[in-house]
C-alpha cells in the first residue's frame, strides 16, 4: 500500500478506537462509524472493519511484499 493510504488508515483506526467503548451499544463500532467515521472520511462500514483487522495484525496484511509462489507480471528471466 502507498504510504499516504497507510497514514490515512492509521488515522481512521485511531479515531475509531478513541470513540469505541466495549460493552456500550451507543459506542459500538457501528455507532462510531455512523456518527464519526463516515461523516468525516466517507468510507463504508466494511472498509472500517477491514482497517481494524489490518491494525490488529500489526499492519502486516497491507505490506506490498510478494508472497512465495506468487507470480509477477514482469519476470526478470527471459
Amino acid at each position: 500500500m502507498l504510504d499516504s493510504t497507510m497514514a490515512r488508515m492509521k488515522e481512521i483506526v485511531e479515531d475509531a478506537q478513541s470513540h469505541y467503548e466495549p460493552g456500550n451499544q451507543a459506542k459500538c463500532y457501528a455507532a462510531v462509524w455512523r456518527n464519526h467515521i463516515y461523516p468525516r472520511y466517507r468510507i463504508s462500514y466494511n472498509t472500517l472493519l477491514r482497517y481494524l483487522a489490518i491494525a490488529e495484525n500489526g499492519y502486516k496484511e497491507a505490506t506490498s511484499e510478494i508472497a512465495p509462489g506468487q507470480l509477477t507480471l514482469f519476470d526478470e528471466e527471459f
